[in-house]
């Protein structure tokens, strides 16, 4: 590691509380918005009550974290679904400031097809970022609203 490589990461310690606070409050709340969605099947988020690890949770963490998973429901195009969004790309990392959006099945986990360590196809992870969460939560909301099959793509 550089000095200056070495500096920058002594300097990012000073906001690191802050923003784990962040991601875990907009995880939260982006959580608790699919959870009550129509258009998603489940979500987890170790924060949430019906979480199944969530009492071992909050007795191991003071926050929980800005990583969440979920499944759409079968009326949903999940293509369309990444395609409408404004705020989060498709990409994959952890702990950054922007919110990002992965299938692992195709992106992290494609190597693991066939084996235990599979993805479901159907599951999608978000790397909440440090956005404003009421613009998280309205670009989420149009852009499942735009993403729902016609009748005809829902008999496929």
């Amino acid at each position: 590691m550089s000095p200056f490589d070495a500096y920058l990461a002594q300097r990012g310690l000073y906001t690191l509380g802050p923003r784990i606070q962040m991601h875990s409050k907009n995880a939260h709340q982006l959580a608790e918005y699919l959870l009550n969605s129509e258009h998603i099947k489940e979500v987890r988020y170790p924060g949430l009550t019906n979480f199944k690890n969530h009492e071992i949770a909050v007795k191991q963490m003071d926050y929980f974290g800005g990583m969440l998973s979920f499944y759409t429901e079968d009326h949903i195009d999940d293509q369309k679904l990444f395609s409408n969004l404004d705020l989060y790309k498709l990409a994959v990392s952890l702990g950054g400031v922007e919110s990002l959006i992965e299938v692992p099945s195709l992106m992290t986990h494609d190597s693991a097809a066939g084996t235990d360590a599979e993805a479901p196809d159907d599951l999608i992870r978000i790397s909440v970022g440090l956005e404003n969460i009421e613009d998280l939560i309205s670009d989420m909301d149009r852009s499942l609203t735009a993403s729902i099959k016609s009748l005809d793509e829902s008999k496929k």
